[in-house]
Order: C-alpha cells, then structure tokens, then sequence
C-alpha cells in the first residue's frame, strides 16, 4: 500500500482532513512536511479546504493556519 505521501491527491486531502478533525492545527509547512507535498502546493490545499464546512483560517501576522472547529461546521451545515 502506498504512503499518504505517495498516494494521490484525493488520499492526501483525506488525510489531512481526517488530522483537522481529530484536533491537529496545520500551516503550509505542516503539511508540506507531514503530507509529502511541496509548499505551494500545501497552500493549494488549504485555499480549497476553506469550502469544506467547519475548516476555519486564522491568521497570525503573515501566519495562516487552518483547523477544524465543529460547532462552526454544525452551523455552517445546516445549509446544505
């Protein structure tokens, strides 16, 4: 079986959903360094994960950070 980092791109954006949701708080390089993939690319994942209910960005000064807050994604799902 392939590693996460080895794996595609539906895996990998799998995976890192499933660390947000059991608490882990990412940045570009987090997840550059834990998902195998380059910076930029890191970045490209966390612009799309922002349509993903209860995937909140923070910033701190140039800092952005992406977790998974669940009341926000109670909320927010109420739409769908």
């Amino acid at each position: 079986m392939k590693s996460v980092a080895e794996g595609g791109t539906i895996a990998r954006t799998c995976a890192i959903v499933a660390s947000l949701i059991r608490g882990a708080v990412h940045d570009r390089h987090t997840i550059a360094r834990d998902y195998g993939v380059t910076v930029a690319a890191a970045d490209r994942y966390i612009r799309e994960m922002r349509v993903i209910p209860g995937v909140v960005e923070t910033k701190r000064g140039r800092r952005l950070t992406v977790a998974f807050v669940p009341s926000v994604a109670i909320r927010e799902g109420r739409g769908l």
